[in-house]
């Protein structure tokens, strides 16, 4: 996810994973996505 949006492939796969989650909900949020960390899943469109 962060690779195709220009983050270079060596740093994005060298991040500690709570680092990675975080980048990749701020990607899909700046997207119109919307995360709820409560649940720790993405919400429905419809919702």
């Amino acid at each position: 996810m962060l690779a195709a949006r220009g983050v270079p492939w060596d740093v994005a796969t060298s991040l500690p994973p709570a680092e990675l989650m975080g980048y990749c909900v701020a990607a899909g949020e700046l997207e119109g996505g919307r995360f709820n960390w409560s649940t720790l899943e993405w919400e429905s469109p419809n919702a």
